[in-house]
């Protein structure tokens, strides 16, 4: 039987590589967003990282059949199917060679609904498993969580107040979580009051109530900090395998699983890099950013309003490529985005744009100062040479 299944993964790999078969990318994409899907599209984003090995096929295909013996979540046929579609578009270079030649350009007509930006949008995790839905719990409203009143104020913003704010000696750290999905972003004051803001698709583990000599949370995604000062209990976020050490300060990480590296940009203060044993790496100045890689740093001097403009409402490309764009649109509007020709990938664009605007009116921006179009198909969304 698991010779049988072997057989069928190398069939499945042939055909998709040798374009036997004809499939739809629309379909492809309808598929990912099913519901129950989403091993399949952390699956893809996973796989989509490896074409940095290129066209040897041979690495990408004994990765995908390590982790489909490895990985027990999916049934095995469906399992197959998938892995088979994701492989060919990895090594179809992350495009999609088999769209129609009636694609067409951004239109009216070929838009069945707009796609409309992020709102604010998440969920906490309570430490007993309860899921409290942020998107439609009413405003100015309070629970009680282990010890500590969870607000929703009329703005929308959580925070945490302690019901006896006395002695925490011998209390029991209590952790809660809250996730921001694609097409989100929230705000969210920490127990200390530390402030932090949470892009599309990131999530943030921390205490509902800070005991012993320091302060911890972990980040995935990006997140912007405001970090009430408190000398005597650092603030530590963890992300990866690096840690940033603070005392009070304001700065940005970004580290989303589908970039291989960490972006911490500093907007004031000072703020410590180190890896996970505790060592420093560096000591950070304002107006500086660190790029952490593989355990390496590199710094360098930039402007901050670059990487911090989406928390007040702005995208911000200076010379970006269309790739990095992209990457950042597909998570703000909840799309899935395909490129017809690797080339379009590294196509430069510069502008300062708002976050409220629906995604078609962006793409329309960057159709005016770049030789690309548009072709939208609900969530799906092509980049074709014009």
């Amino acid at each position: 039987m698991e010779k049988e299944k072997q057989n069928n993964r190398e069939q499945w790999l042939k055909a998709f590589v040798d374009r036997k078969e004809d499939f739809d990318y629309e379909a492809f994409c309808e598929m990912m967003r099913s519901p129950g899907n989403e091993d399949l599209r952390e699956e893809f984003d996973r796989l989509r990282r490896l074409s940095v090995l290129g066209a040897d096929k041979t690495k990408i295909w004994e990765q995908v059949q390590s982790r489909m013996n490895k990985n027990s979540r999916y049934r095995v046929k469906r399992y197959l199917k998938y892995a088979a579609v994701i492989v060919a578009f990895v090594l179809a270079g992350g495009t999609w060679w088999m769209v129609k030649e009636n694609s067409g350009d951004v239109s009216k007509s070929s838009v069945t609904t707009a796609l409309a930006p992020g709102i604010p949008k998440a969920y906490i995790l309570f430490s007993e498993g309860q899921r409290m839905d942020l998107t439609v719990t009413e405003r100015d409203t309070t629970i009680v969580e282990k010890g500590m009143q969870v607000r929703v104020d009329s703005s929308g913003k959580v925070s945490y107040i302690p019901v006896d704010p006395g002695s925490t000696q011998g209390e029991k750290i209590v952790y809660n979580t809250i996730v921001v999905p694609r097409g989100g972003e929230y705000k969210l004051e920490l127990a200390d009051g530390t402030l932090v803001w949470l892009n599309s698709d990131s999530e943030l583990r921390y205490p509902v109530k800070f005991i012993g000599n320091q302060r911890e949370v972990q980040l995935k995604g990006e997140g912007y900090f405001k970090v009430s000062k408190n000398p005597e209990k650092p603030f530590r976020v963890m992300v990866g395998d690096m840690v940033v050490k603070v005392l009070g300060t304001s700065f940005n990480i970004n580290a989303y699983k589908d970039q291989d590296n960490i972006l911490t940009t500093l907007v004031s203060g000072k703020v410590d890099i180190q890896d996970m044993t505790g060592e420093s790496l560096v000591v950070m100045k304002p107006n500086q950013q660190v790029d952490f890689r593989h355990g390496q740093v590199a710094v360098k001097e930039v402007d901050v309003a670059r990487f911090v403009s989406w928390i007040d409402g702005k995208f911000y490309f200076n010379d970006m490529t269309l790739e990095n764009i992209m990457s950042q649109l597909q998570r703000w509007y909840d799309i899935e985005v395909f490129f017809t020709d690797e080339k379009l990938k590294s196509y430069p664009f510069t502008g300062v744009i708002r976050r409220d605007l629906t995604a078609e009116r962006i793409f329309e921006i960057i159709e005016k100062t770049t030789q690309v179009k548009f072709h939208i198909k609900d969530k799906c969304v092509t980049v074709n040479h014009r």
